[in-house]
Formats: structure tokens, C-alpha cells, sequence
């Protein structure tokens, strides 16, 4: 005999040959109809696994499997899904919800053969609690669900109810009832079912009016509702298509046995319905659908992916969910910035095993989400120009790269891909930091010429310096090539303003690093006054008697130099006597 708390096993509603996933026709009636889609219940705590229960629930889970192997391979080895609601694989979809007004009759559902009656969902939450307060318990359930995946869910009401239009049991959704609704009616008395949720494409819910009685666990505030919102997070799980899964070694929503020792949907939940429906941002599979996180600041590091409100490990709100799927990031600068991009896969490994068909669990299933795909990603300009690749490691190790050259400002794409042939979706998150602008340094007291340094580019090949006599990229004319990141303009026109413009050659491109001023004052002038005079002279001499340029008494770049050989010699002396003679700067 097994007893677990609030034990939630698979059954089927309706297994009609012509049964199909992807659509429920309205009846040509407006009475109340049979469901025609799979559903689970769930059974309160201390229901025991009777051999009459167990051979009842063989039978309908065979029925299950044989059902959903007809309809494809959707029993696989992590997570366990049935059919979505309709479109593709891995697309976004709005699904909407209602509450069903009581008074409308639910019909039993095939294989739990409870009697018709009418729902009383909104006279029994309402003598226990404020209807405000039970209400956006529910909706917490369906937020949270959003907040993790693709699916927008979208409540409707009717007429200024908070119900909706009261169309009969088993229609489908429209512009005033929901694609699932929520209602409540005797199911088996109290114990036993606590619940049960058809799958998609009806996704409707029942609880149970017998157990929501006296000090009913639906009704415990203990850690704000836990009980209720699991149970409904739970049933919701199967209306959006996932079945259970067993685990041995890890908690997760949608196991059979409802567990309170956590929050609302966990790790391989959220992987199984974003395999449905995709991430948070879906769809972003082209730039032009990239998602932009907005403008990054100087120093700012931001991670694309975290788990809002309650934590859930090793997750994220993005994967690659299939093969070939592709997520474009998009993210601005408002300056130049040298860049670090990693990023991470999100896993861990769990068993994941499926669960037989008299309700018991398999397990030794052993899945590593965080190896489920090889991650690589491009940086890319706005126009979806490639950057850079970074593909360097295998499955289930980070991709990094630091000091990218974001030149000019403006707006950088990261798209994030697979490099093998997926079958489960792979979580990651995306880490984006600017901790630098590169600067450039132009002297402006040297005589007849300039000297330049610059942050040095990681994966550079090479720099190119540009100098105008105006601050204007445009006109300005190549005046050395350096590999690497210092230059000596010895060209440079005396007692001018320059503008010099430093370009690196990063991953093949050449691109800005930045700009200064630089002044090179006129040949003599040693202690910028305008004019070489005797005081000049002193300073020279000083200097000359000194030699060499390395000597550690030597000012600072060694003014006296005047022909930038290391050494303060008579050649120089000549210079000087020139500009001696000449007495005024030009």
C-alpha cells in the first residue's frame, strides 16, 4: 500500500479514435458535453493504492500510452509531454482562461464517472475567503507560469463578472470564456480526487466541492496558499500539456505526488514547457525579433535569464529548445565599450523516469540538462553583421570572450544557437559587462612631435593613426600603422592642435578605439614660454651633459631630444642653435 500527500496520478477522458490534439469543435448544441481530450487527477493526501484503484488506474494509463504513441514520440527522457495547444513546436502562444460562473453543469469525465452537476466554484471559495484574495491566488498560478515561458495567458470575463459568458461545459474558448476554465463540483466525496485537468487542446479544471470543506488544505495560508497554488500550478501543467514525471532525487511540480516543500514549478517543469512553447522572449529567432535589454552604462555587468521572485536552480527564462532554434539579444551602447560576453548553460543532472501504469514511479533514468546542447553564439551589429564567433567549448561548459570592441555606439545583437542536434531544450543564461571605454592620450608638451598610447585592444592585429587639423574623423589622413598600442608622430607640424584618431583591427574589421588632442610645441622651447631663449638653453644643456635618453635624471620624455634618436648629442645642439636663432615659436 502507498500513501503520499496529495497524490496526482495520470487517467484519460474520452479516448475517441478521431480524438485530436490540436483543436476542440464547439457542439451544434448548447447543453453540456462530454470532454473529449486526455485529463489527470489528483488524489488528496492518504489516498492508499488500493489493487482496485491500482487496476483501475493500469487500465486508463495503458489507454494513455497507447494514445499518445499514436500521436507521436511525446514520452521522452527527462520531461513528459503530451500535445501543446495549437502551432509549432517551440512558438509562443496566447492562451486564455477563465472562471466558469456556478450554475453550469460539468459532466463527469470518462474513467472518474463522477455524476453531472452544476459548478459551485464561486460560492465555495467565497465562504472561506475573500474573493479578491482567492482570485489572485489563481492568477499568481497562471503569472508564474508566463513569467517562465512563452505562453501569455490572458484572463477573460464577461458582462463585468468576474466569471465568464457561462457557455456550456466542453465549448471552446472565445472572445468571453476561456480556452481553459476552472470550475468545481462534487467528484468522489471528500478524500480520494482532489482535482483533475483535461490537456490541451481543452485544458480545463476541476476541483473537487467535497474536499474544499472544514479545515481543507486548499484553504491553508501557510506560506501564502502554497497547498492551493501547487494544486492549480499542477493542473495547469497538464492543461498546457505535460504529463507527469518521476524523480528520484529531485523535486519537481509535476511528479505525481504534489509536494509543499517548494514554490511553484521547478526545473524540469520549466524545461518541458518551454520545449512546448520556448523561453520569455520568444520568438526572437531573427534580429529584427531580438528582444533589447536596453542600453548597458560604464561598468555595468547584466545577466539575461534569472529567475524572477522565487529562485529555481541551475534554471533560466531562456533556452534553445530544439534544433535549429535560434535566440537573437539585442542591447545598446551610448559610447564605445571593450566588452565581456559568457555564455553559461543551465542544468544540472536528475533522474527522470516515467510512471507505470498501476501509479507507481520508475526511476534510474539518470538525464544532464546541463549537457542537453552544445551552446555557441555570434556577436553582431545591428544590421546582423557577424562580429565574432565564440565556440570554444563543448556541451556543458560556458563560452566566454572579453575586450569585444563595440565601436561605434549604438545597438549590438548576441544570437545564441545549438551546435548539434538537440531533442530537449537547453537552459542558459547570457552575461553581458562593460567595465571599460578605451581611451586614447595625445601629448601636448613636447617639441616638434606628438606622442600617443592608447588601451591596448585584446585580439588585435594591428592599429592605424589618423590626424587632422580639425575634430573630425572625415579628412583626416593616416600617419602611422604600430602594432601596438603607442605611437611618436614626429610629423607633427610645431605650436599646432591636432586631432589624432586610433583605429584597431579587431577580428578582421577596423574599428574606432577613440580620439585626442595633441600639441607639439616648436623645436627649443624647453620651458613653454613661447619663445627659445637663454632659460631654454640651460634646460638643454642640462640634458646634453646627461646623453642618454634612459638616464634616470632625464625629464620626463626627454624634451631635448629634438630628433628622437634616445640621445640628447650634438645633433640635437644643432637643432636647437635653428630655433635659438629663430628666438619666437612659429
Amino acid at each position: 500500500m502507498l500513501a503520499r500527500a496529495a497524490l496526482c496520478l495520470s487517467t484519460l477522458a474520452g479516448l475517441a479514435a478521431s480524438m485530436s490534439l490540436q483543436g476542440r469543435p464547439a457542439p451544434a448544441f448548447a447543453g453540456p458535453v462530454k470532454q473529449s481530450g486526455p485529463a489527470s487527477i489528483c488524489l488528496a493526501e492518504g489516498t492508499q493504492l488500493t489493487p482496485e484503484l491500482q487496476a483501475k488506474l493500469r487500465a486508463v494509463n495503458q489507454a494513455i500510452a497507447s494514445y499518445l504513441e499514436a500521436n507521436g514520440d511525446l514520452f521522452e527522457d527527462r520531461y513528459n509531454n503530451s500535445g501543446r495547444w495549437s502551432g509549432s513546436q517551440g512558438d509562443p502562444r496566447v492562451i486564455t482562461w477563465s472562471f466558469l460562473p456556478d450554475g453550469v453543469v460539468i459532466t463527469g469525465a470518462d474513467g472518474i464517472d463522477e455524476p453531472d452537476s452544476a459548478s459551485t466554484l464561486f460560492a465555495t471559495f467565497d465562504a472561506k475567503l475573500a474573493r479578491a484574495t482567492w482570485i489572485a491566488h489563481f492568477q499568481s498560478c497562471f503569472d508564474r507560469w508566463e513569467a517562465l515561458t512563452g505562453i501569455d495567458f490572458q484572463r477573460v470575463t464577461s458582462g463585468g463578472n468576474d466569471w465568464d459568458n457561462g457557455g456550456a461545459w466542453g465549448l471552446a474558448g472565445n472572445a468571453t470564456r476561456g480556452d481553459m476554465r476552472i470550475g468545481m463540483h462534487p467528484i468522489d466525496g471528500n478524500g480520494n480526487i482532489l482535482a483533475y485537468c483535461y490537456f490541451p487542446s481543452s485544458g480545463d479544471m476541476v476541483l473537487d466541492q467535497n474536499d474544499a470543506v472544514g479545515s481543507s488544505n486548499l484553504f491553508s495560508s501557510t506560506n501564502s496558499f502554497r497547498f492551493l497554488r501547487n494544486v492549480v500550478a499542477h493542473e495547469m501543467g497538464h492543461g498546457i500539456g505535460v504529463n507527469h514525471v518521476c524523480s528520484n532525487n529531485s523535486s519537481q511540480l509535476m511528479e505525481p505526488f504534489i509536494n509543499t516543500g517548494f514554490d511553484g514549478p521547478r526545473h524540469d517543469d520549466v524545461r518541458a514547457v518551454q520545449r512546448h512553447y520556448g523561453d520569455i522572449n520568444e520568438p526572437d529567432n531573427t534580429a529584427a525579433t531580438a528582444v533589447n535589454s536596453g542600453v548597458m552604462a560604464l561598468g555595468q555587468t547584466r545577466t539575461l535569464g534569472t529567475i524572477p521572485g522565487v529562485a529555481i536552480t541551475t534554471s533560466s527564462t531562456l533556452s534553445i529548445d530544439a534544433n535549429g532554434e535560434i535566440d537573437y539579444h539585442a542591447f545598446g551602447t551610448g559610447q564605445i565599450f571593450l566588452a565581456n560576453v559568457t555564455l553559461t548553460p543551465q542544468g544540472t543532472t536528475y533522474d527522470s523516469s516515467t510512471q507505470n501504469d498501476d501509479g507507481s514511479c520508475n526511476s534510474g533514468n539518470s538525464v544532464n540538462s546541463l549537457a542537453a546542447a552544445d551552446l555557441a553564439f555570434d556577436i553582431r551589429t545591428a544590421a546582423d553583421a557577424n562580429i565574432t564567433t565564440v565556440n570554444a567549448t563543448g556541451a556543458g561548459v560556458a563560452e566566454t570572450i572579453s575586450g569585444v570592441l563595440l565601436s561605434p555606439a549604438g545597438t549590438y545583437l548576441v544570437k545564441v544557437y545549438e551546435n548539434d542536434s538537440p531533442t530537449t531544450s537547453q537552459m542558459y543564461t547570457l552575461t553581458i559587462s562593460t567595465p571599460t571605454t578605451p581611451t586614447v592620450a595625445a601629448s601636448d608638451t613636447l617639441p616638434n612631435y606628438v606622442s600617443l598610447t592608447w588601451t591596448n585592444i585584446p585580439n588585435s592585429t594591428g592599429y592605424t593613426v589618423k590626424r587632422n587639423t580639425v575634430n573630425s574623423e572625415a579628412g583626416a589622413v593616416t600617419v602611422g600603422t604600430p602594432a601596438t598600442n603607442a605611437f611618436v608622430d614626429v610629423g607633427a607640424p610645431d605650436n599646432h592642435t591636432l586631432f589624432y584618431f586610433v583605429y584597431a583591427t579587431q577580428f578582421g574589421t577596423s574599428k574606432l578605439v577613440g580620439s585626442d588632442s595633441g600639441f607639439a610645441k616648436c623645436s627649443g622651447d624647453l620651458n613653454n614660454d613661447g619663445q627659445v631663449t637663454d632659460s631654454d638653453f640651460v634646460i638643454f644643456l642640462a640634458a646634453y651633459n646627461m646623453l642618454e635618453c634612459s638616464n634616470p635624471s632625464m625629464p620626463a620624455n626627454c624634451p631635448s631630444d629634438l630628433n628622437r634618436d634616445a640621445f640628447v648629442d650634438d645633433a640635437d645642439f644643432s637643432l636647437f642653435v635653428v630655433a635659438y636663432d629663430a628666438l619666437v615659436c612659429p
